[in-house]
């Protein structure tokens, strides 16, 4: 496999589903932080836009090397009761699985397979024990 960055996709890595394309950096959204039995945790989600091998790195302000981090995937399908927007989570026809996941300084990287022609918008979901 070859990795790619985003913003050197050209257009033979688009069609490619050999080359892992490492995403921009995408926010956080929606974060909860709390405390249990004295031990910070935190959870919250991002939005991003990928097919076949990719790696997105959700930025999560405090996260090092020895937080305990866990995701999910799931696509994403127009929610009615938001407009229209692509805001509802739910199981669609396409495969897609998490591989691996790594806390990294100030961000969560999530590696993942998406088994589809074109791009799908997908929900990752953080879980972090800091």
């Amino acid at each position: 496999m070859t990795y790619s960055s985003s913003s050197q996709h050209d257009a033979s890595d688009v069609q490619d589903p050999k080359v892992v394309r490492i995403l921009d950096p995408v926010d956080i959204q929606g974060l909860t932080q709390f405390t249990e039995n004295g031990v910070m945790r935190g959870i919250g989600s991002a939005v991003i836009s990928a097919r076949w091998n990719f790696v997105a790195r959700v930025r999560v302000p405090g996260v090092t090397f020895r937080s305990n981090v866990m995701a999910s995937i799931a696509e994403l399908f127009q929610n009615p009761e938001d407009g229209g927007a692509f805001s509802k989570p739910d199981i669609g026809p396409a495969h897609m699985y998490v591989r691996a996941v790594a806390p990294k300084r100030d961000e969560v990287w999530v590696s993942g397979y998406i088994d589809w022609e074109r791009n799908l918008p997908v929900r990752v979901s953080v879980f972090i024990g800091f």
